[in-house]
């Protein structure tokens, strides 16, 4: 952590200064990671754990208040903070090959500034579902803008090897190509009519199946003794899974296509 956020640069006045840049950062993360939200709550935290604290920390004037911790991050660079941030996990987090890291955006509630009315800040993030830990987060003006600040926080990630999950506000030829040849992962991204000829191209395609009888020639190629093997040429294949939930026996067939042209 410490070797990670050394670089980041303080831009408070020199003299002024009774705390440690980086203390304040590690408290106020361990607090985060704790389950605290507020100001408030991340210094009552850190009181509490004063004695944990100082096994890492010098806190030469004590823990710092609400307002001079809200006054440090006002104050540090939000790009630099997530570069820093992004190099931390990169050196915490080991990815298996195949983990899934999912990309969405999501509009902080509360986050107006200085309480004023209008929209709220908007972060685009990349959680991973094996650690259940973010590992890179960029902030945009507004959902609009996911598009431009998805590859922003590709750049931060590493996750070669992985499979990158994006909703369909991302289906774009570019984050795709990005995510293939610059982060060396995969990707699976939703198709909706925000891609309009593709959508209907594809929509087409399995009802030409439906109405030709291949979808339910196939079903019956899977229950038959010789499911396992190879049905057709291959651009049509099935998978089906029965969960428990909901209070109810669910099951799911799959339909999917390998045939890209």
């Amino acid at each position: 952590f410490f070797k990670s956020f050394e670089v980041l640069e303080d831009k408070r006045e020199e003299g002024k200064v009774l705390h440690k840049l980086i203390d304040i950062l590690f408290l106020a993360v361990s607090a985060v990671i704790s389950g605290c939200n507020e100001w408030c709550e991340i210094h009552l935290w850190a009181r509490h754990n004063e004695n944990w604290l100082r096994k890492y920390l010098e806190l030469p004037n004590g823990i710092p208040s609400t307002i001079t911790i809200w006054r440090m991050f006002n104050a540090i660079n939000p790009e630099q903070f997530e570069k820093c941030f992004a190099a931390w996990m990169k050196k915490v987090v080991d990815l298996a090959e195949k983990d899934i890291v999912s990309i969405d955006g999501k509009t902080m509630r509360g986050s107006q500034e200085n309480g004023k009315s209008g929209k709220g800040v908007h972060i685009v993030s990349a959680l991973c579902r094996s650690h259940n830990l973010v590992l890179g987060q960029v902030k945009t003006e507004e959902k609009s803008n996911e598009i431009t600040a998805i590859p922003e926080l590709l750049n931060m990630l590493h996750i070669e090897g992985c499979i990158v999950t994006i909703d369909a506000l991302g289906t774009q030829w570019k984050i795709a190509k990005k995510i293939v040849r610059d982060n060396k992962a995969d990707y699976v991204l939703s198709l909706k009519g925000n891609q309009k000829t593709l959508h209907n191209e594809v929509e087409g395609y399995f009802e030409d199946l439906e109405k030709s009888g291949v979808i339910d020639e196939l079903k019956e190629h899977k229950e038959s003794d010789n499911g396992n093997e190879k049905f057709g040429d291959g651009s049509l294949d099935m998978l089906t899974t029965v969960e428990k939930g909901h209070g109810r026996i669910e099951k799911r067939i799959y339909y999917f296509s390998t045939d890209t042209d």
